[in-house]
């Protein structure tokens, strides 16, 4: 990238050094990537579905222990007698169990039918009341009173009390329901999760001591395929590991490298020890890097090797029994998780429909809570705000009278889903209350019945008599003590593969300081500023020259300006600014300089002489500089190389060997450990009193409100309906008697005191043709009734 101005060259080096570099960090981030991917297992979607279901939900008591179910027989107890069995269980074909489906619906039938009856009946009377209100409007009425009572002021302050309670409770009760389906929900899914991919305490944080674990039907399945499976691959990774791993010649990295140390730690450090020169790359601190990258190679190496070692004498060790598990067990483990992904397919499919029904229900019950509450605002505005309106009575009672009709459904719905909710609680209690009582699902199950050492496996997690152990029923003791043991030992070795971590960043640094070494690295004892380099060298030979008067230099530096030539030193040449000499370790002595500079004071001469002490001190820390071969290129090399291998060893080690080595062992430990699966029935019972006691109550409860808010949106009707025929002014009517003190004319000529005041009265006032306020005259009656008033 250098430009004209020469920038390139000065980054020629650099770029050189970069390749070294940038290839062992490529090679490790692809390393670690492949890594990563393989940390991550399949999930399982059953196991995905269980870990939306219980997310904030703590695991323990879910999967305690409970007491048994006494409810023997389908139908006894709390089990209520309906053809919800034959529904959803017993039905051995689609028609058979639809047909089911539509008897158990006619079971709820009767508690449906009280709001249904009512909801037609208020739907039958909507033609009446319009006939009504339009007869009403169109008779002429007498005279009346348009304030409402007392009465009409208590019945409305006791409706908008129950609506608004009943909008509380309805909001408290939905959030209970809500929290006590998630709970039956995430129980039963932790139920068929634990039974098909096993329970570990310490993975799910359970921390309690009742909760043992279980190795599941994935984890046994899959290491009975082991021996046909994982082993053809894991011994193709052990020798994709090996050969590439670094080879240790006389050019690699494991034998350069101590030597490296060595000549700089022991050989160079005891050249210039001799000398009043401090080495600095001989110092341990200096040389801590390249020590720890000595040791990181040598520690990968072991690991790595102590890894594939382990996992070879694994795969002798378990094989045979590993291939017996396959033909004793596999055929019935891959059966029961087979059933286990059906009815967890079953159980999914029926969960979707009921939470859309329940989702859809508990919303148009939120909207009409808030329709029933703008039912009571619209009361208030007619009653504090329109007290005369006639047009906002009738717009209060027909809103009052759809928002009953919205409710009753709602009512009429929720009481046949807490029965049911009861019902399919009482049936999995019954189911799981005995082998007797399983053996009726298996044999009628829309699932692949079992054959009888599945079932006995199955009834040993579920039924209340089961004893919990699959060690027996499924042929588990070809796993024994010897493997148990060869399988904690590569657990062991692999454990030491995990935090391998091997560092380039360290070594790069050290070897890019060390390819670099010059003279300024070589710092004298009597001042800390002065080196062998270039600059330190020639300071001294400026001092011997402005004493002297004579060019001193150096063997391998360049000579000071103005020594064309430098010579070995002659005591016999006379002394001359011309002369250029070259100082060594022994010459000139002091006694030379003393014979040779016979002017100097005894000052100067002892100067001059702590001077070419120094200038030989130098020389021969030099020789000793010049001696040390720096091989930090090679060595860089090789370990770029070692490095490269290394981490591609490591990264195929890791993928193809330890992970599926790792999880066979953890299956093969598991298998003969873990083989306790009552945490299965105990998450069953926890759904089922989950569904049955909690849902239903708050089912019941959102009943009951709902209940309410109907019958207080009716009682809002009926008031709103009442206020409207009280404002109604109908076809004539006189709004109230005549004021007193106006007389009445005998005669009816015109409204008496209408007659005085300009006219007589309106004919919605009883003016016209008799005047006062009972219309005009016509009749004896009329007559009668003016002599009297007169």
């Amino acid at each position: 990238r250098g430009g004209p101005s020469g920038g390139g060259a000065g980054e020629g080096p650099r770029r050189r050094r970069m390749p070294g570099l940038r290839r062992p960090l490529l090679v490790g981030c692809v390393a670690a990537a492949a890594v990563a991917a393989a940390a991550v297992p399949h999930e399982d979607p059953l196991h995905r579905r269980r870990l939306e279901a219980c997310r904030g939900l703590p695991l323990l008591p879910l999967l305690s222990p409970a007491p048994a179910v006494s409810d023997g027989d389908f139908g006894g107890g709390a089990f209520r007698a309906s053809p919800l069995p034959g529904a959803f269980l017993f039905g051995s074909g689609e028609e058979e169990r639809r047909d089911g489906s539509w008897s158990y619906v006619g079971t709820l039938y009767p508690y449906i039918m009280g709001a249904l009856v009512l909801f037609v009946s208020l739907l039958g009377s909507c033609p009446g009341c319009i006939v009504w209100a339009l007869h009403q409007k169109a008779s002429r009425r007498p005279p009346f009173r348009q304030t409402t009572g007392l009465a009409f002021h208590i019945c409305f302050a006791f409706l908008c009390l129950s609506v608004v309670l009943a909008s509380l409770v309805a909001v408290e009760g939905e959030a209970r329901a809500a929290h006590a389906y998630q709970r039956s929900k995430c129980a039963a899914l932790l139920s068929l999760d634990v039974l098909a991919n096993g329970l570990r305490p310490e993975a799910e944080a359970l921390g309690g001591g009742e909760i043992t674990g279980f190795v599941g039907l994935r984890p046994l399945a899959s290491a009975a395929r082991a021996s046909e499976s994982t082993f053809p691959s894991l011994l193709r990774g052990l020798e994709a590991a090996r050969a590439a791993l670094p080879n240790e010649t006389q050019d690699s990295f494991a034998i350069q490298a101590p030597q490296y140390m060595h000549q700089w730690d022991q050989v160079q450090r005891g050249r210039m020890e001799v000398t009043p020169y401090h080495c600095k790359p001989c110092e341990p601190d200096s040389l801590r890097p390249l020590n720890r990258t000595i040791e990181a190679y040598k520690s990968t190496m072991a690991s790595i090797q102590a890894a594939l070692t382990g996992a070879q004498t694994f795969v002798e060790d378990a094989e045979a029994p590993l291939k017996r598990m396959r033909n004793h067990s596999l055929g019935d483990v891959t059966a029961l998780l087979e059933a286990t992904r059906a009815s967890s397919s079953l159980l999914n499919a029926m969960l979707d429909e009921f939470e859309d029904f329940w989702q859809q229900l508990c919303e148009a019950l939120r909207q009409f809570a808030l329709a029933a509450l703008a039912a009571l605002l619209l009361g208030v505005l007619c009653l504090a705000l329109c007290p005369g309106s006639e047009g906002a009575a009738l717009v209060a009672w027909w809103f009052a009278y759809f928002v009953t009709l919205g409710l009753l459904p709602i009512s009429a719905f929720l009481l046949p889903a807490a029965v049911a909710s009861r019902d399919a609680s009482a049936l999995l209690q019954a189911a799981t209350s005995s082998q007797s009582a399983l053996q009726t699902f298996n044999d009628t199950a829309p699932l692949r019945p079992l054959h009888t050492d599945q079932f006995e496996a199955l009834a040993s997690c579920v039924a209340a008599d089961g004893d919990g152990d699959l060690r027996r029923s499924l042929g588990l003791d070809a796993v024994g003590p010897s493997e148990v043991a060869a399988a904690e030992r590569l657990l062991g070795s692999l454990g030491g593969l995990a935090a391998v971590r091997l560092d380039n960043t360290s070594a790069e640094a050290f070897f890019l300081r060390y390819e670099n070494l010059n003279g300024t690295a070589y710092t004298a004892n009597w001042n800390s500023s002065m080196n062998l380099g270039q600059r330190g060298l020639d300071d001294l030979s400026g001092e011997l020259h402005a004493m002297s008067q004579e060019q001193w230099a150096f063997s391998f530096r360049k000579a000071p300006p103005g020594c064309v030539l430098a010579m070995p030193f002659s005591v016999s040449t006379a002394v001359s600014t011309k002369n250029c000499w070259l100082v060594n370790k022994v010459s000139p002595s002091d006694q030379q300089i003393r014979d040779r500079y016979l002017l100097s004071s005894p000052s100067q001469m002892a100067v001059l002489n702590l001077t070419f002490a120094r200038a030989r001190a130098s020389a021969q820390a030099l020789e000793s500089e010049y001696v040390m071969v720096n091989e930090a290129p090679q060595v860089h090399r090789s370990w770029t190389k070692a490095s490269t291998d290394l981490t591609t060893a490591l990264a195929t080690a890791r993928t193809e060997v330890a992970a599926p080595a790792r999880q066979t062992a953890l299956d093969m430990v598991r298998a003969a450990n873990a083989t306790d699966c009552s945490s299965v029935r105990a998450a069953l019972l926890f759904s089922a009193r989950a569904l049955g006691d909690d849902f239903v109550r708050a089912q019941v409860t959102l009943w009951a409100c709902s209940s309410i808010l109907a019958a207080s949106c009716l009682g809002l009707t009926a008031l709103y309906c009442f206020l409207w025929h009280l404002r109604q002014s109908g076809a004539t009517h006189r709004s109230g008697f005549p004021r007193q003190g106006f007389p009445v004319d005998p005669l009816g000529r015109g409204g008496g005191a209408g007659a005085d005041h300009g006219g007589g009265f309106s004919d919605d006032e009883g003016g016209g043709g008799g005047g006062g306020y009972l219309g005009g005259a016509g009749t004896d009656d009329e007559e009668e009734r003016r002599g009297l008033l007169q």
